[in-house]
Parts: C-alpha cells; sequence; structure tokens
C-alpha cells in the first residue's frame, strides 16, 4: 500500500511537471506572439506616420511656394529691368555721364 502511494505521488509528480512545462511552453509562445504583434503594429504605425509627414511636408512646400512665388516673380522682374534697361534710362543716364564729364572737365 505504502509503495502504492509513492508510486502515485510519484506519478502526480510527473503529471505537474509535464503540465507546468505545457504551461511554461504556452506562456513563451503567447508571449512571441504578442512581441510580433507588437512590432508589426508599431512597424504599421511608424509607416503611417512617415506618410503623414510626408504628406504634411510636401503640403508645406508647395504653400512656401506658393507664398514665394510674388517675391520671386518681383526680383526675377527687378532682374530684366537691370539687364535690359529702357532707351528713356539710357538716355537719361548717358545724359548724366557726359554732363558729368563735360562739368569736371570744363571746370579745369
Amino acid at each position: 500500500m505504502a509503495k502504492e502511494a509513492i508510486l502515485k505521488i510519484k506519478e502526480a509528480e510527473n503529471q505537474s511537471a509535464e503540465i507546468l512545462k505545457k504551461a511554461s511552453d504556452e506562456a513563451r509562445d503567447l508571449l512571441r506572439d504578442a512581441q510580433e504583434k507588437a512590432d508589426a503594429k508599431k512597424k504599421a504605425n511608424l509607416d503611417g506616420i512617415r506618410k503623414d509627414r510626408a504628406a504634411l511636408l510636401e503640403a508645406a512646400e508647395a504653400t512656401a511656394k506658393e507664398q514665394c512665388r510674388p517675391i520671386i516673380d518681383a526680383g526675377n522682374a527687378e532682374i530684366q529691368a537691370i539687364l535690359h534697361p529702357s532707351n528713356d534710362k539710357v538716355e537719361a543716364a548717358v545724359k548724366l555721364v557726359i554732363e558729368r564729364i563735360v562739368n569736371v572737365s570744363g571746370n579745369r
């Protein structure tokens, strides 16, 4: 009878060890699955954030270009005015130069 009791205790210990091993394996599998899901969700969130950031940056650049356009156009108009002066301005400049040369040379 004592031998049977010891065998039953041994059998119970073996079963509990097996149950603990299965529980440990399941816990490890659950943890791994949870980590994989968390990593996938994190990656999806980062991808979404990157897309949003790119869209916002593109919109900001478009707005900035739109706001700068009048300034750039005015600057280009001034450049063209300097590179291609009107005949009136050229004649006025020539008269001014001649007048200064004549006045400086004539007063010596």
